[in-house]
């Protein structure tokens, strides 16, 4: 993945813990991650749980995981293991957590491929928060960067 903004930012304990990166993807052979988690786009979505369990299983795996969030693009946020069944197939394990309580409103997912700048995918749960932690590291909405 190529990072486009400040170091500080992207550590996990600055940014709202229900917040979603897009990042450009790594292309070839030296990408860690699996090739059918986001097929024919050149970004990927990149959140820290707030699970440690899932954290110590991350670093162990040393390879992306699709967490109880996991979709396809454009679809409705996943509440349940069984929501994503369809994309069970590319997963080596598969951790069921329970239901998650805070429902389908999900990560807020903002765009940071473009340098200095952020742009609102999805407003999801933490947008003003993320919003003021981006805008206080210089970053730019990307409509008012023009």
């Amino acid at each position: 993945m190529k990072t486009i903004i400040p170091t500080k930012l992207a550590q996990p304990q600055t940014l709202p813990l229900l917040f979603t990166s897009l990042f450009q993807q790594s292309t070839g052979e030296s990408s860690i991650l699996e090739k059918s988690l986001n097929p024919g786009l050149d970004s990927i979505g990149v959140r820290v749980p707030d699970c440690n369990f899932i954290r110590v299983i991350a670093r162990g795996s040393r390879s992306a995981l699709a967490l109880t969030s996991a979709n396809l693009s454009g679809q409705p946020s996943s509440v349940d293991i069984k929501d994503f069944e369809n994309l069970w197939e590319h997963c080596a394990y598969i951790y069921n957590g329970g239901v998650l309580p805070s429902g389908r409103a999900g990560s807020t997912v903002v765009d940071l491929t473009k340098l200095g700048q952020y742009k609102i995918l999805r407003p999801g749960s933490a947008k003003d928060e993320t919003v003021a932690i981006l805008e206080r590291y210089s970053l730019v909405e990307e409509s008012s960067a023009s």
